[in-house]
């Protein structure tokens, strides 16, 4: 199935976008590249700009833009024309989950570093350069976010939130991943844990109550409230806590 997503990338790809870092991430250092004739859309939000340019440097890194007319290669450059296609900057999937899902049966026996490198290899193909994942992620993903770093991955750079923080006996979280907490202690004991790894956020997370007695719901909404208000220590270093005032008390920490 991944196979045939491949497939179909690459067929889109060829027929639409020259995507940079899709063409140029994971290959060894190098001569400068060379890109023109090409469509630039820039994200911006200005118009498209036909006739651009661009030169990659010999790291890897694009050290000029602009209409090819002005190009000056390098000497020895490598040089791809790019007439009719379009560059675009590589896309960010802002909320993931890696490697739990096979043929619509999700199971976290299926998380493994190949699963999730074949996956981040289709996000790549599809013009994503980079994602996070938000709290299903097992250690191993450390390792393998490390490794990326020390060099230039082929797939899709991973930013990790590692374990997400559940409420106990709430709706989220994958049992064998995350930790319920059911109290301040052991929330702000969560978070420190995750700090500790190096995760990009605390995974965002929600518990709700059913709709019956407002006695359950008023209870559940104030064991998250103070879960909430022992965490804001953690405002500072770049966490955000916030409490939703729904009466079902549904609550969330993540950081921007």
């Amino acid at each position: 199935m991944l196979k045939q997503r491949l497939h179909n990338c690459a067929a889109l790809a060829a027929v639409a976008i020259a995507l940079v870092g899709a063409l140029f991430a994971g290959t060894p250092a190098q001569a400068a590249t060379v890109l023109k004739n090409f469509t630039l859309i820039d994200g911006t939000g200005a118009a498209p700009t036909a006739g651009s340019a661009l030169i990659i440097g010999d790291n890897g890194r694009i050290t000029w833009v602009g209409p090819v007319a002005q190009l000056k290669a390098p000497a020895g450059a490598k040089t791809v024309d790019l007439a009719g296609k379009f560059v675009i900057p590589g896309l960010i999937d802002g909320h993931i989950h890696l490697g739990l899902v096979k043929d619509q049966v999700a199971d976290t026996n299926f998380e493994s570093p190949a699963a999730d490198t074949e996956e981040l290899k289709v996000y790549a193909a599809y013009g994503v350069t980079a994602v996070a994942v938000y709290g299903t992620d097992k250690d191993f993903i450390f390792g393998m976010r490390d490794k990326q770093r020390a060099g230039r991955p082929s797939e899709a750079r991973i930013f990790t939130a590692g374990q997400g923080i559940v409420f106990k006996g709430s709706y989220g979280g994958t049992p064998g991943v995350n930790t319920p907490v059911s109290t301040p202690e052991e929330a702000v004991k969560a978070v420190d844990e995750q700090a500790a790894k190096g995760v990009v956020s605390t995974a965002k997370t929600s518990g709700s109550t059913t709709s019956g007695g407002s006695a359950s719901q008023s209870a559940y909404t104030g064991s998250t409230s103070s879960i909430a208000n022992a965490a804001l220590k953690y405002v500072g270093a770049g966490y955000v806590w916030g409490g939703n005032a729904s009466s079902v008390g549904n609550w969330d920490c993540s950081s921007f």
